[in-house]
């Protein structure tokens, strides 16, 4: 992908300075050269990472994920990089919450703990998530859920599944349930010590996307859909460019209605 610039914008009340996109070396990997496999099955964390850090190591270029089901846990990005997935690629991230260690980062505003995000990266430049596959979250093994919002055979079917009620919502995990005012505490009390947040893992749901103070970043093409929290988030980063992108969560995800 060569550097390149987009037109400034016209007719705005304010001086709108042209946004640089990435520039990402023209070199490729492929994931299924690094052991993966796209039956919906297999774990691909491994080989997505062998995959990322080959990429990395010779200067960046594109990591490709080809048409397939690919099951993986959480995905770190670095700099110079491209995600790219093909038409027919659909990457489904581990409903299993023991994927996802907890990091400090940022959410809601606040400089806080929360679960890795399913796709990640940190201070990174040139960063680009493109194509036409679709990235599924697995938000409902995080996501609490109403009672309002479901039929009653969709109420008794999530029943029959597990977890926790209280006060007319269900709760995947008794830990999602009850740490929400451990949470609170520890925010406070200003701790931001992943280790104090260990036993309220469950209620710290991961994004599905996102990336803290980044430089150059494109989304172009993909479907995010089915996140645990929120979708895509791009965190105090500079010279964003988001497009042709869908974002799809079940309506029901929505746990709380807020006016803005």
């Amino acid at each position: 992908m060569a550097a390149t610039k987009l037109t400034e914008e016209k007719d705005l009340p304010f001086d709108m300075p042209a946004v640089e996109l990435p520039v990402i070396p023209d070199r490729e990997f492929n994931i299924v050269d690094f052991g993966a496999i796209g039956d919906g099955r297999f774990n691909n964390t491994k080989s997505i990472h062998a995959a990322i850090e080959a990429c990395a190591s010779q200067g960046g270029g594109t990591v490709l994920i080809p048409a397939g089901i690919w099951q993986t846990g959480p995905i770190r990005l670095q700099s110079c990089i491209r995600l790219h997935t093909e038409s027919g690629a659909l990457v489904i991230f581990s409903s299993n919450r023991d994927d996802y260690p907890l990091i400090l980062t940022s959410y809601e505003g606040l400089r806080t703990v929360r679960c890795i995000p399913a796709i990640y990266g940190a201070d990174l430049e040139n960063v680009a998530i493109t194509g036409h596959g679709v990235f599924d979250g697995s938000g409902e093994a995080w996501r609490p859920v109403k009672r309002m919002k479901l039929t009653d055979g969709q109420w008794q079917k999530l029943l029959s599944s597990g977890g926790y009620v209280e006060g007319g919502t269900w709760w995947p995990t008794e830990m999602s349930l009850k740490a929400s005012s451990l949470v609170k505490s520890l925010i406070s009390k200003n701790i931001q010590d992943p280790a104090a947040f260990q036993a309220a893992r469950d209620h710290l749901r991961p994004t599905l996307v996102q990336l803290d103070r980044c430089r150059k970043v494109l989304f172009d093409g993909p479907t995010f859909r089915n996140s645990a929290a929120w979708n895509v988030h791009p965190w105090l980063c500079e010279h964003v460019t988001i497009r042709n992108v869908s974002i799809r969560n079940p309506w029901n995800s929505l746990t709380e209605w807020r006016r803005t």
